[in-house]
């Protein structure tokens, strides 16, 4: 959650973040608290077996209107923050829009490890189009 927490701060343009995976019985508070002063932040997909905890700890700290949805998988999570991103990008004054997935969470109840989450997530964003 802390580094994720310090990404959110590092962006200054309309973000999706995509988080979630598996739950390590980390305090996901310090990623909502980034949420919540981050003003960009204003999307978030969230995906794996702790989606309802990070969803929960953000209702508990922000308290202005988020857009929070449910993903299945990642293929769907990015799909999904591509789209959403491509709207935000499109209203003025912004010119683009950034996807940051950045899960806060293990990565172990959908893949073997970070680097194929990461390699797989690379994959992903290529195909698009």
């Amino acid at each position: 959650p802390y580094a994720a927490a310090a990404a959110i701060r590092s962006f200054r343009n309309p973000t999706v973040l995509i988080a979630g995976g598996r739950d390590k019985h980390l305090d996901y508070a310090p990623l909502a608290k980034a949420i919540a002063e981050s003003a960009h932040v204003t999307h978030i997909i969230l995906f794996g077996e702790n989606r309802e905890k990070i969803k929960t700890a953000v209702g508990r700290i922000v308290k202005r209107k988020l857009d929070i949805k449910d993903s299945d998988d990642l293929k769907s999570a990015v799909a999904s923050a591509y789209k959403t991103a491509k709207k935000l990008a499109s209203i003025p004054p912004h010119r683009s829009a950034t996807v940051l997935f950045s899960p806060a969470s293990a990565s172990f109840d959908m893949f073997k490890s970070y680097v194929e989450r990461g390699e797989i997530f690379t994959t992903i964003v290529q195909s698009l189009k």
